[in-house]
């Protein structure tokens, strides 16, 4: 029986990515100034590794209690969230994909990349 609660446990915890951090009004319009630079496209600077940061949404409507599915521009923002609280200028490789079963949702929109800062 124990193992079975293990395996359980277990189970829950995986797929889950943390949310991003609580930002006051203030805070969130520095964020969204924050540059973006997706997996393809040139970064125009060198740069400073901060830290891998990524986020999942699932704020798409749902039946009831169920949630269904994630909104990109709304992981992305979350992307410039955790990157402020980094104090990073910019989150570069930003690649985003749909994940199933994620977050306990059905089709989470799940975001990751690299937040850095510029180097002067």
């Amino acid at each position: 029986m124990k193992e079975v609660v293990l395996l359980t446990v277990a189970v829950l915890m995986v797929g889950c990515v943390a949310s991003p951090p609580k930002l006051s009004y203030d805070e969130q319009v520095q964020a969204k100034k924050i540059e973006i630079y997706r997996a393809n496209e040139v970064v125009p600077s060198s740069y400073t590794k901060v830290g891998e940061v990524e986020v999942a949404d699932c704020s798409g409507q749902g039946g009831g209690w169920v949630r269904i599915t994630g909104d990109e521009s709304n992981a992305i923002e979350g992307l410039l969230f955790k990157a402020f609280s980094l104090e990073a200028d910019a989150v570069i490789n930003v690649s985003c994909k749909s994940t199933p079963y994620l977050n306990n949702c059905w089709v989470s929109k799940h975001c990751t990349g690299l937040a850095v800062t510029w180097d002067k």
